[in-house]
């Protein structure tokens, strides 16, 4: 039986053109190369951008600036700790920047989320380009086996 579903194969291959018959495969493999491509460049940049800020570490605070003026934690944090502070200390040593450090973690964290994003385009496009066609062959002919033995047509 086995040889015949082979002969069948053969038969379809011989009437339908390749260039005709390939071609939803072609537009899958052009898909996961489009999806690596994303995904090793959004890889590079988050390297890239993690490797300018070990280098430039005050380039974080134009994010920091953006947090405190939109959650002004560091005017909320300073007003209660000025009437806490004796007078002797000046006004510039009691002043803690916790927008830096939010900065900081929403950085990282962002980082961390591009970069699970860019892996996972990299696996898609991987998986997508390179199809096993002996897979495809393997569970196709035990699909038709099951069906000859349950007596579905």
């Amino acid at each position: 039986m086995q040889s015949k579903y082979e002969f069948d194969d053969q038969a379809e291959n011989a009437t339908t053109p390749p260039s005709l018959k390939n071609w939803p495969e072609t537009f899958v493999r052009c898909i996961g190369m489009l999806l690596l491509i994303i995904g090793l460049w959004a890889g590079l940049h988050v390297i890239l951008e993690s490797l300018s800020l070990y280098r430039d570490p005050l380039s974080i605070e134009q994010l920091a600036q953006a947090i405190e003026r939109g959650s002004h934690i560091d005017q909320t944090l300073s007003a209660d700790t000025n009437a806490s502070i004796s007078k002797t200390r000046s006004q510039t040593d009691s002043r803690i920047q916790l927008s830096y450090f939010i900065a900081w973690v929403v950085a990282l964290l962002l980082l961390l989320l591009i970069s699970m994003m860019a892996f996972s385009c990299i696996q898609a496009g991987s998986d997508l380009l390179i199809q096993d066609r002996s897979l495809k062959r393997y569970l196709a002919m035990t699909t038709k086996q099951s069906l000859i033995k349950t007596g579905s047509p």
